[in-house]
């Protein structure tokens, strides 16, 4: 049962986000110039033209991204735990209503773009409106995802509520803002550098974000009892969603403040485009089908680690402050090289840094697979399917050059990896 504090603590988050609404629908007490006028031309403000872009634009983009993922990321890694440890859902059930809602993203996703495109800007901009508009619908979506007392009802009612409110959150709410955020980078700066440094710096805030939840999370919603065994806190759960529902709001708002749209452009004149010639279009832009397709299969891959994790530590290994410590390591590297994302990128290109960083990553998944089975020769297809998988093309060559990269990291240590011409390669140990 939930506290006198946690009940008076939520009802004070209820109320802040309530207050704030209203702040937003009274432009948050701005005094805010028309920059753009109904036909979406390029207007000045009656104090001057549009500041120049600077850093407030690159740390107000970099909340826009921290608020997303205060619910994204919780979302991701920790939706799953609550529905299936707290409100006793079935594995499948969950599985299957995530897959629907991906499915039900296609369209959303593409019909908030259009939307976006095709409605008439509103004062404070195309793409910044509609971060004023949707931060606190979509902190409420999220938060009320995490309601303890659902537990209690009959299994079909859970299920009801399960869908309801992640379909609101997912596809509608977090849809109706993380569309038009992400595309507020092109309207920020018409500079491609800018825009780098734009996406640096959400990098940052999602990296920031991540922190955030990977550690503290664990700490808070999970203990344990007095066999060792991990178990969750179902009213931390709701609190924690609270928390970050107005930590969200507040980033929304820092993003909202601190940003500005200085590109313009009006409706395109003629035949609209139809869901049909874009998909067509899609087809026939080879590089960026690759892209797009590179970025699905590293997300789901993201995804399903960060959800297995949890599990994997809380029933296997048992200890929930191991999993922070995990997170820490993996969100520390990323902070560590995010400054110098752009600095790489410029000098050695975008597709080339990316290459390397995913040969470097599979270097280390080979390393890995042979530390965990030493003094074995593993042929070229066994080493294939328990690293890379059944699903994933991947070639002879492709396990070549990375034991050739993988000898050269490890230096004189390259030596013990051995290979048998014309069969594998494997690992031996020395003492």
């Amino acid at each position: 049962m939930a506290t006198g504090v946690q009940i008076q603590a939520l009802r004070a988050i209820c109320r802040w986000i309530a207050y704030t609404a209203r702040r937003l629908r009274k432009g948050m007490g701005i005094s805010m110039s028309s920059i753009i006028d109904g036909r979406g031309n390029v207007k000045t403000e009656d104090a001057g033209s549009v500041r120049p872009f600077g850093i407030r634009d690159k740390i107000g983009y970099m909340f826009g991204d921290f608020g997303n993922d205060f619910s994204f990321i919780f979302a991701s890694n920790y939706l799953m735990v609550f529905y299936t440890k707290v409100l006793g859902l079935s594995g499948f059930a969950v599985g299957m209503l995530f897959l629907g809602a991906r499915f039900l993203d296609a369209f959303t996703d593409v019909t908030m773009g259009r939307i976006v495109d095709n409605m008439q800007p509103a004062r404070d901009g195309r793409f910044r409106s509609w971060i004023r508009r949707m931060c606190v619908p979509v902190a409420a979506a999220s938060s009320v995802m995490y309601l303890y007392f659902v537990r209690d009802w009959a299994y079909q009612a859970k299920l009801a509520y399960v869908i309801v409110t992640y379909l609101l959150w997912s596809s509608f709410c977090y849809t109706a803002i993380n569309i038009p955020y992400g595309s507020m980078a092109s309207v920020i700066s018409p500079d491609v550098k800018d825009r780098a440094s734009l996406s640096t710096f959400r990098s940052i805030g999602a990296s920031l974000a991540g922190l955030v939840v990977g550690v503290l999370v664990p700490l808070i919603v999970y203990e344990t009892d007095v066999e060792g065994n991990q178990i969750v806190k179902p009213v931390s759960f709701t609190v924690t969603a609270f928390v970050f529902g107005v930590l969200a709001v507040g980033c929304y708002i820092l993003c909202y403040l601190l940003c500005r749209e200085r590109v313009f452009f009006e409706k395109k004149d003629g035949k609209r485009e139809s869901a049909g010639d874009m998909l067509r279009s899609l087809g026939r832009n080879r590089p960026l089908l690759a892209l797009v397709c590179a970025a699905l299969v590293l997300l789901l891959a993201t995804l399903m680690g960060q959800t297995m994790n949890n599990y994997l530590f809380l029933d296997y290994f048992k200890n929930a402050k191991a999993l922070s410590a995990v997170n820490v390591v993996g969100i520390g590297g990323t902070l560590l090289l995010a400054p110098f994302i752009s600095v790489i990128a410029a000098r050695f290109g975008k597709k080339e840094a990316g290459a390397v960083g995913m040969l470097a990553a599979g270097a280390v998944y080979l390393l890995l697979f042979f530390l965990r089975h030493p003094n074995r020769i593993y042929s070229r297809e066994e080493i294939i399917t328990q690293v890379w998988g059944d699903d994933v093309i991947v070639t002879n060559r492709t396990i070549d050059t990375n034991i050739t990269r993988l000898r050269r990291k490890l230096g004189e240590y390259g030596n013990n990896i051995i290979t048998r011409q014309g069969f594998g390669y494997g690992f031996k140990e020395t003492h």
